[in-house]
């Protein structure tokens, strides 16, 4: 919500401070200009469509009933870790030759 607000701002505050006023041509009360400024547009397409993939990354599988539980999945794996890193700490497993590559053809 906090990023949501902040980037909306952000936008507001450019097109407002992004604007080119020459003081060359003398404005009386130095109005707004008026003109379209695609390079904030840009951007701001850009922030906006990042902001909407940051919001589904949060929990990609969803809150129905049917998807999965990434909370449980977590914190089993969570668990299971520090398992290993706890109990298992110490004990390291028999070096054995792993033998890769094609079988030996014996004559």
């Amino acid at each position: 919500m906090v990023v949501t607000i902040a980037v909306y701002t952000f936008f507001l505050t450019c097109l407002i401070g992004r604007q080119f006023l020459d003081p060359a041509q003398g404005y009386a009360g130095h109005e707004l200009d008026l003109g379209v400024p695609v390079f904030t547009l840009l951007q701001f397409f850009f922030y906006v469509g990042w902001l909407k993939v940051a919001e589904q990354l949060i929990n990609p599988f969803g809150e129905d009933d049917d998807d999965f539980e990434t909370n449980t999945l977590i914190d089993r794996n969570f668990q299971v870790s520090m398992l290993a890193v706890d109990e298992l700490y110490g004990q390291v497993p028999r070096c054995t030759q792993v033998y890769v590559g094609l079988p030996q053809v014996y004559p």
